[in-house]
């Protein structure tokens, strides 16, 4: 890019740049300086559960009453007890997120056919 912008000075970018195989969007780009990181880490949200909260809904989903029973089962139990811990869909991210329950599911693959 150094001798696309030597040339860019005498013959102009067009021609400079045509005549080492390029484009001018490549040596606009490379005069561009570079943007920070775009991803950076967002604030934890207001509507959020409180640590303690995060530990009161995993220690109800690890009670024995709910070892073999589904996420939106337990959540219903619950409601029927009179009881709102958290929203099925924040009890599905709590157990991911403490990755203490895995897939019984997905643990078994179909043998490979020959071919």
């Amino acid at each position: 890019m150094r001798a696309a912008e030597t040339l860019a000075a005498g013959m102009g970018v067009a021609a400079a740049t045509s005549a080492l195989g390029g484009g001018r969007a490549t040596l606009d780009r490379h005069r561009q300086p570079q943007p920070g990181p775009r991803c950076t880490a967002k604030p934890p949200s207001p509507r959020a559960l409180a640590p303690a909260e995060r530990e009161q809904a995993l220690a109800i989903l690890h009670a024995s009453e709910f070892v073999d029973k589904a996420l939106a089962e337990i959540s219903a139990t619950l409601l029927d007890q009179g009881l709102y811990v958290a929203s099925p869909r924040t009890l599905h991210r709590l157990v991911a997120a403490s990755s203490c329950w895995t897939r019984h599911r997905s643990q078994g693959s179909k043998p490979r056919r020959p071919t």
